[in-house]
């Protein structure tokens, strides 16, 4: 085999053993038709891995209870008649069963244990603490009936039966708050467990089932100790211990065969509440190898909960409730929350809107670090500091007072970094959709930077730091100016506040290429930095964001986030694309996008961020058709788009993101309807849009964003009315879209479209002055927009229509009584408007960044150009023969 040949096998294997089976089998199809060979290599290649993977990843009890699993049901075991299998796991088997020995009638859950175990040590075990178990009274733990040993000697234990759905499956309908209360209920079970010496060992969402009614009950509390109970240190650990613990939920200890405290279940609770509010694991086993497992759950660190959880989600996770989570999975269980009760306490106080308890690193637990990275250089310096203590009393008072100056300079910083986290991802994120937010939003963001660029120059070393940092440089551009939020218009800082986001996360990302977390914040903020320019740089930045997303998903192709980042890029990409005039380009990004929030939709039907994902994408795809002539399929795309974004104003009915949305779609629904001659019904979208906008300014009069909404519907509608033929209900909208504009605007192309809706309004009715100044103020912005940025072929389109207008105007001057003096100028000035119409809109032509929808201005601009020609020939014409007759 070539080695080109070798590495596409390779390639593709590493691609299938991240599928499922049916995604192998799948994907294997698509390549055997393609390369037959590389499938055919591809293919033993798994089945070889699947083979290996079974005798060496799975540990020797897992493959005894695989060889006793297909063995038939019991009919009794011992005193109870066994009705049904109700589940199986590396222990055993659980079978529902009824007594019918004469004693008395009661269902319970028989667990018939298999694989490995000395019945004669459990037995004797399970007698020994058959009272402890039984005494635990509580109503939230499944009680333990009875216990013994079949005629084949296989331990077995009946139990409570309990119906229920474990507590990841019931709380899928449940909301942060809702999930908590639930959470503290199995907390109160957990801990009354403790406090009666008895340690669970195996908490899973299997091992606590939620009843219809919505009571959580505990399921083989203590069962894992009596058969694992005094292992630890025996040699036989892994033998033994392995297979009652279920790896995700194993605490470091537990996976490394060490002394299990009550500190193993607060780690366990910890992923269990990691689960229930990100709804994802902190980490995937892949396998079951046992170094695998140990990599992952003693040296894999997790992300915070609201890093794998989409924006409205991520909202109310960051901050006391990450912290909360992160402490109680410490990998150290000195570290982690010494009881039950108290990480029940914190979600208390949480709760209760109260400060919580846990904190961050100290002082003490960094010198330790240190020193068992450095054992000898810390033995060295204590015998220099044994041999010096005789005559250092003075120095070692005065290294106390430098020490506690330093612990309390140390506590102010960590002070002053909670605060500003606080403002930034709690106290802003709070009411950031709020109507009149805009202002405190940015005085907030302000102040939370400045303290900590502040603290991350004082810890240029600290990655934690620095990304929050970062991330609030990005926040501060939001409210700053960016085009899809409520924000100051300060278009210059926030493209400023963006660069130097962007350079923490390149550094941070350069510092540790491996980190998946890092690349994928590296790749939003290349997302946002699209924004914020134009032409072949923005082009760029999406492309870079678009190689690490794509990068991301090659490595976790099931990860929701990194799809819906993909989604973001390709997105992104698009909207550089249309400011570059590469239509086609820009279409087909849509067109992936879209595809690609409806995939993430699809997955999860109520989520209010992927549905907006969703209808973003189709009003972009929607512009692109309307340009290139297809309205009856723009049109289509815009009687959805308005439909979704109406139902999510529902939901939010004082949002403002939602309702902004809304009318974003309502007036590019217009402007469609327009292109396709319903002047009626685009002035109909128009009004509605019109409404919401000016409820928003009114909320909110500090929202750039808004007013600039507010003054592009109201020059919408002078248009409109212009088409309509009502000019004097033009110039009406036009006064009020520029009063509304005000000194600060982000959209530079809005006042040349007043200016020329104006000029038009003028000339229709015959007030060819101003029509004059209005197309001269026109094209003198919009000339002015297109200099700043040569590569914006929006600009030199819009330039290219209003050196038309101008022509017109000039023809249409020049034409009126009593200028005959000065028309001969006029048309001059008509004819080198026309030649630059000309000039612009071919050259945009060649290039391909002229859309269909704008090809009549060639042929307008060589009609009038051809007219002034005409007029000049017959001006010639007439003032010859004038100077014959003389």
């Amino acid at each position: 085999m070539s080695q080109a040949s070798w590495q596409q096998v390779r390639s593709e294997l590493l691609a299938a053993l991240e599928l499922t089976a049916q995604e192998q089998r799948e994907r294997l199809a698509v390549l055997r038709a393609a390369t037959p060979a590389v499938a055919g290599e591809v293919e033993a290649l798994l089945a070889a891995a699947k083979e290996s993977a079974d005798f060496l990843e799975a540990p020797a009890w897992e493959r005894a209870s695989a060889d006793t699993g297909s063995e038939a049901a019991p009919e009794r075991v011992g005193p109870w008649r066994i009705e049904a299998e109700i589940g199986r796991g590396g222990m055993g088997t659980v079978y529902r069963a009824v007594r019918d020995d004469d004693q008395y009638q009661k269902q319970v859950a028989v667990k018939l244990v298999r694989g490995g175990m000395d019945a004669g040590f459990v037995l004797q075990r399970f007698k020994a603490e058959r009272q402890i178990l039984a005494n635990l009274e509580h109503p939230n733990i499944a009680r333990l009936v009875d216990g013994g040993v079949t005629e084949e000697g296989w331990p077995y234990f009946s139990m409570e039966y309990v119906l229920g759905q474990p507590i990841d499956k019931y709380c899928t309908t449940l909301g942060v708050r809702e999930r908590l209360e639930l959470f503290r209920t199995v907390c109160a079970a957990v801990q009354y467990a403790h406090q009666r010496l008895v340690i669970h060992r195996d908490l899973k969402p299997s091992n606590i089932l939620v009843s219809a009614d919505g009571v959580p009950k505990l399921l083989d509390f203590g069962i894992a100790k009596l058969l694992g109970a005094d292992v630890a240190g025996s040699g036989e650990a892994t033998a033994t211990v392995w297979p009652l613990m279920t790896p995700e939920y194993a605490s470091p200890e537990q996976v490394k065969g060490e002394a299990v405290t009550t500190a193993s279940d607060v780690y366990s609770l910890g992923m269990l509440l990691y689960l229930l509010l990100a709804r994802k694991r902190a980490y995937e086993i892949k396998t079951r190898a046992p170094e695998e497992v140990a990599r992952v759950v003693c040296q894999q660190q997790p992300e915070k909960p609201s890093a794998l959880t989409d924006r409205p989600l991520s909202r109310q996770l960051r901050g006391d409730l990450d912290t909360i989570v992160l402490k109680a999975i410490r990998k150290e269980p000195a570290r982690r929350y010494q009881t039950v009760g108290e990480l029940s306490e914190d979600l208390r106080r949480y709760l209760a809107g109260l400060p919580v308890l846990a904190r961050g690193d100290t002082v003490a637990y960094r010198a330790g670090k240190f020193g068992r990275r450095h054992k000898a250089a810390v033995v060295v310096a204590g015998l220099l500091v044994a041999s010096l203590l005789g005559g250092a009393g003075v120095a070692v008072r005065q290294a106390r007072i430098v020490e506690r100056y330093h612990l309390r300079a140390e506590k102010r910083s960590r002070d002053a970094q909670r605060l500003a986290n606080s403002l930034v991802f709690e106290l802003h994120d709070a009411f950031a959709d709020l109507p009149g937010a805009t202002q405190p939003r940015a005085l907030l963001l302000k102040r939370a930077s400045e303290m900590l660029d502040t603290l991350a120059a004082d810890a240029p070393e600290d990655p934690v730091l620095a990304e929050e940092v970062a991330a609030a440089y990005h926040k501060l551009a939001d409210v700053l100016g960016s085009q899809a939020e409520a924000n100051l218009g300060e278009r210059e800082a926030a493209l400023s506040a963006r660069r130097k986001g962007l350079a923490i996360r390149e550094r941070l990302a350069a510092d540790a290429p491996g980190d998946l977390s890092r690349q994928g914040r590296l790749a939003e903020s290349h997302i946002t930095m699209v924004g914020a320019l134009q032409g072949l740089e923005a082009v760029e930045q999406a492309r870079r964001a678009l190689l690490i997303t794509e990068r991301l998903l090659a490595l976790e192709p099931s990860s929701a986030a990194d799809q819906r980042l993909w989604a973001r890029a390709l997105y992104a990409e698009g909207s550089a694309l249309v400011a570059s005039g590469d239509l086609p380009a820009a279409k087909a990004s849509f067109e992936k996008a879209t595809a690609a929030f409806e995939a993430l939709l699809a997955a999860a039907p109520k989520d209010a961020s992927r549905l907006r994902g969703v209808s973003m994408a189709h009003k972009r795809l929607a512009a692109i058709l309307a340009k290139q002539g297809e309205l009856p399929a723009a049109l289509a795309h815009y009687r959805k788009v308005v439909a979704w974004d109406e139902a999510r104003a529902a939901e939010s009915p004082t949002g403002v993101e939602a309702r902004y949305d809304l009318s974003v779609s309502l007036v590019d629904y217009g402007w469609a309807l327009a292109r396709s001659a319903d002047q009626a019904g685009a002035i109909e979208q128009y009004q509605r849009a019109l409404g919401i906008r000016e409820t928003l300014v009114r909320a909110d009069g500090g929202n750039v964003r808004a007013r600039d909404g507010l003054a592009s519907v109201l020059a919408r509608l002078g248009h409109a009315s212009i088409a309509a033929g009502r000019h004097r209900d033009a110039l009406a909208y036009c006064q009020r879209a520029e009063e509304t504009l005000g000194a600060q605007t982000q959209n530079r192309d809005l006042l040349p479209s007043i200016y020329q809706a104006r000029s038009e309004s003028y000339a229709a009715l015959r007030r060819w002055d101003l029509a004059l100044s209005s197309a001269r103020t026109a094209l003198q912005l919009g000339s002015a927009s297109l200099a700043s940025e040569p590569t914006n072929t929006s600009f030199g389109i819009r330039v290219a229509w209003e050196q038309l207008l101008l022509g017109r105007v000039l023809l249409g001057l020049a034409s009126q009584p009593g200028r005959a003096s000065g028309a001969a100028a006029l048309r001059q000035e008509a004819l080198a408007a026309y030649r630059e119409a000309v000039r612009l809109a071919t050259d945009l032509q060649a290039a391909g960044a002229l859309p269909v929808d704008d090809l009549p201005l060639i042929d307008q601009a060589r009609a009038g150009l051809a007219r002034c020609e005409r007029l000049q020939r017959s001006t010639a014409h007439t003032a010859g023969a004038a100077v014959r007759r003389r």
